[in-house]
């Protein structure tokens, strides 16, 4: 219910003030991140949206102190998808703008990790489809079928479902 996801975030909330920014270890933050991120989907889950952005707000800063402490590409890929999630959510609320401002975000930090895995080439599939998705919403359909293009030689690997949603969006631009 609201009364306990606010319950549960003010314990946690509570719990971080404690402690000063300079104790807070990778394993502290990490526990910290992956609460932040069961709140959201439990808020999530129970049609909370506005609550489930604040807790992928809060774990996006977690992820961040973490990115800056320990130099990882791991938590740098784990921001991109807290923007993803946020995009999500906000898409949903029907705030267009701003889930496209974190679709970018996403996308950005996925150019910067590109590398020859095939979990980089599906995140980046992944990202350019939520930014087409929500360009086509926005009545920005040359810009969207610019993008879904892209998708081309992203993800090799992926053929079957490149098909699949090549052939969405032929009959979505071009019918």
């Amino acid at each position: 219910t609201q009364t306990d996801l606010q319950l549960l975030s003010a314990v946690l909330n509570a719990a971080m003030t404690d402690i000063c920014a300079e104790e807070y270890t990778a394993e502290l933050l990490e526990k910290v991140i992956q609460y932040y991120q069961e709140l959201a989907q439990l808020a999530e889950k129970n049609d909370k949206m506005a609550v489930a952005c604040s807790f992928y707000t809060k774990a996006h800063a977690c992820m961040t102190q973490m990115a800056e402490k320990t130099n990882d590409a791991y938590w740098q890929r784990a921001i991109s998808v807290v923007c993803e999630d946020l995009g999500r959510l906000l898409k949903k609320q029907g705030k267009i703008d701003e889930a496209l401002k974190h679709y970018m975000r996403s996308l950005e930090i996925r150019l910067q990790l590109q590398n020859d895995t095939e979990l980089a080439k599906d995140d980046l599939a992944i990202a350019y489809y939520n930014i087409g998705y929500l360009l086509q919403s926005k009545d920005m359909l040359e810009k969207a079928r610019q993008l879904w293009l892209e998708l081309d030689g992203i993800a090799p690997h992926a053929y079957k479902r490149k098909l699949e949603i090549v052939s969405r969006i032929m009959e979505a631009f071009c019918p």
